[in-house]
């Protein structure tokens, strides 16, 4: 019998050859580059350079071989290759396992160790994760799993440890931030349940940005007495990672039987994959997840129950999420509900849940305002911030641009989701069709909005509402099909499998494009800084008050002790509100400086020269310079530079003094200006 397997179908094969070869081409061009220069072999490489070159070419033209082989033979011979590789693999028996694991892991071994530095070309990245997860793919046993299922599979599972190993490569005990605003998050993150952690000695009150739903969430470490920065980076990689994985396999494990249980783990991390597109909050996930859990359409009063808890939890968290629970649960009513019931019957349960859930948003902001007063309302800055439109397009800020790496990012997946309509596999009525449009259009649109106010359009985070509608209709959508029995890649056309294929080729290109190590400075040169901060705040404090513009995270966790912490003025909030030109917010702190309020201020390095849209982030960091570093250098003088930490500590200019700004770093005990 001729076999079915799809590697054997005429065009995916070919057309998966193609873009093998492309790929291994593309890879190529990226190595020659980055190691173009760096010696005198062949005129341009080093020794290491040449012979990793050599590796490579050795490699690829083996691989292309295959291409071109699978590109100009006979289907039949192309399987009797593959079907070759396949029966020597299982002659490996107790080696194989080994074998795949090391290939599963290889991506995040070269990509995130101390060469990845040298590895940064995307197509080059994506080259490395495609080439082990296919020889892994090969190595997988069959199991009555078809090919390409193991080879997506393998793909999947790779992308999948090479995101999780990112977020564990974060993990460590370095004392200062390891972002721009990673140290003052920790200090937000401990507000909740560290607050004794600090001496005070101005009334306590929840600084504006705060949410319980977000920050409570990160801060549940702070319960644990004493706990260190290293298990606090570990917890926020775990909310960056798992919640995404359970959410997966909440919305995929009701397919039961009619999905292998290969195909539901590959569905659950593909969801994984592409949620980390965004990367999106896990609250938002959460809220996601408890709906998926709790919603029962047999029983009405649970589902409004769990909707009106998820929006209160997304309420909580961040006040643009709050009716997102609500639209996803009338939602799933809508598609759950019989074409043929009456109109009434169709749209009584979407409304009730809706109302459900928008009871819970409203009683979310009720909550907040009585148990967690804030100065002002959470929104107050968000809607009077500028907004960049031009970042929807390719700019110096995202490469890509926002819209089209959305398309980019969920094109396949409606490809798919057209492709299974039109061999009516699923049926949309007028009413279905028009609620997902509306609901769909509703968080596109709030999505593309806050891309691009100012602070955003780098990424897709704020697309998240979308990114998580569609893996939730995913879920409904398969269901509905399964309902009519198994499926498998053997049973869908040519059409169908190449878009599967590309739904997962996607996603892995987005997890291997970007992470690398993490690159610290030498522990003699971080202790020489901490030391060289303790001694300047310990001498500040006797004089007055101390100000951690920046590297909050110093106090919270020890590192400097014994100094009240100056609840105001911190860096987040003070750049929130010059993206927002909140002119009251910097009279008042403009007088404070004037005035000599601080003896000593905390500060990120200080630049003052205005970049324009032309660079990353060039109106936020224009912003910053008239705002903030130019009048606070009108006022104060850096008196130690330590670059390779990210700190400036700064004291008042005394009156006529010329600037002395000290150059240097911390990697000669930093620089002290007298």
């Amino acid at each position: 019998m001729k076999s079915r397997d799809p590697w054997s179908a005429a065009w995916p094969r070919r057309a998966g050859a193609a873009l093998l070869g492309a790929l291994l081409l593309l890879g190529g061009v990226d190595i020659l580059r980055a190691g173009s220069g760096t010696g005198d072999v062949l005129g341009r490489f080093s020794s290491g350079w040449a012979a990793a070159i050599a590796i490579y070419s050795l490699l690829a033209a083996l691989a292309g071989i295959l291409c071109l082989r699978a590109l100009l033979s006979p289907p039949e011979v192309t399987e009797r290759i593959f079907g070759r590789m396949e029966n020597g693999a299982s002659t490996l028996r107790g080696g194989r396992w080994p074998l795949i694991v090391v290939l599963i892991a290889l991506p995040s071994i070269l990509l995130l160790g101390p060469w990845a530095i040298l590895l940064t070309g995307p197509w080059l990245r994506w080259d490395i994760l495609v080439l082990c997860s296919i020889g892994a793919g090969l190595l997988l046993p069959r199991s009555g799993i078809s090919r390409l299922g193991r080879l997506l599979l393998a793909i999947l599972i790779t992308a999948s440890v090479f995101v999780l190993a990112k977020h564990l490569v974060l993990v460590t005990d370095y004392p200062f931030k390891l972002g721009w605003s990673e140290g003052n998050r920790l200090w937000d993150y401990s507000l909740y349940f560290g607050r004794e952690r600090y001496l005070l000695e101005e009334a306590f009150r929840y600084p504006t940005s705060l949410t319980p739903g977000r920050h409570g969430l990160w801060g549940l470490p702070f319960l644990i007495p004493g706990v260190s920065i290293a298990v606090v980076r570990l917890w926020d990689a775990v909310l960056w990672t798992l919640p995404y994985l359970i959410l997966g396999w909440a919305v995929f494990r009701p397919l039961g039987k009619n999905a292998p249980t290969a195909a539901r783990a590959g569905l659950a991390l593909w969801a994984f994959l592409f949620l980390t597109q965004g990367p999106i909050y896990a609250p938002l996930v959460l809220s996601a997840l408890l709906l998926t859990l709790g919603y029962d359409s047999e029983r009405p009063w649970r589902t409004a129950l769990v909707t009106l808890l998820a929006s209160f939890y997304a309420g909580m968290s961040r006040w643009t999420w709050m009716v997102a629970p609500a639209i996803w649960s009338g939602m799933r009513a809508l598609l759950d509900t019989p074409q043929a019931a009456p109109l009434l019957r169709r749209f009584s349960r979407p409304v009730f849940f809706g109302l459900s859930g928008l009871i819970g948003a409203g009683a979310s902001y009720v909550f907040m305002a009585a148990a967690f007063p804030q100065p002002d309302p959470i929104y107050a800055t968000a809607l009077s911030q500028p907004l960049l439109w031009y970042r929807l397009l390719p700019n110096p800020t995202n490469p890509i641009g926002v819209i089209p790496g959305l398309i980019l990012a969920v094109g396949p997946f409606f490809g798919l989701g057209a492709w299974a309509l039109s061999r009516r596999m699923h049926r949309l009525d007028g009413w279905q069709a028009l609620g997902l449009g509306v609901a769909l259009a509703g968080f596109l649109a709030a999505g593309l909005v806050a891309s691009v106010k100012i602070g955003g359009g780098s990424n897709l985070h704020n697309l998240d509402m979308f990114l998580v509608t569609l893996v939730l209709l995913a879920g409904v959508g398969l269901r509905k099909i399964l309902d009519r029995g198994r499926l498998t890649l053997d049973g869908v056309d040519n059409t169908g499998r190449a878009l599967i294929a590309l739904t997962v080729l996607v996603v892995s290109w987005a997890a291997a494009r970007q992470g690398g190590p993490l690159s610290l400075p030498p522990d003699p040169v971080v202790e020489r800084a901490l030391g060289m901060v303790r001694a300047e705040v310990a001498r500040a404090s006797s004089e007055g008050e101390v100000l951690f513009l920046d590297q909050r995270q110093l106090l919270t966790f020890g590192e400097v002790a014994g100094v009240p912490l100056v609840m105001e003025y911190e860096l987040k909030d003070v750049v929130n509100q010059a993206l927002a030109g909140n002119v009251a917010f910097f009279d008042r702190f403009y007088e404070d400086l004037a005035r000599g309020r601080f003896a000593l201020i905390v500060s990120p390095p200080i630049e003052t020269e205005l970049r324009g849209r032309s660079h990353p982030f060039g109106e936020e960091d224009d912003a910053q310079v008239i705002y903030l570093y130019r009048p606070l250098l009108e006022h104060y003088e850096p008196v130690v530079i330590l670059n390779e930490v990210s700190v400036w500590l700064l004291r008042p200019r005394q009156p006529m003094q010329a600037p002395q700004f000290a150059s240097g770093s911390a990697a000669g005990a930093g620089s002290a200006a007298p």
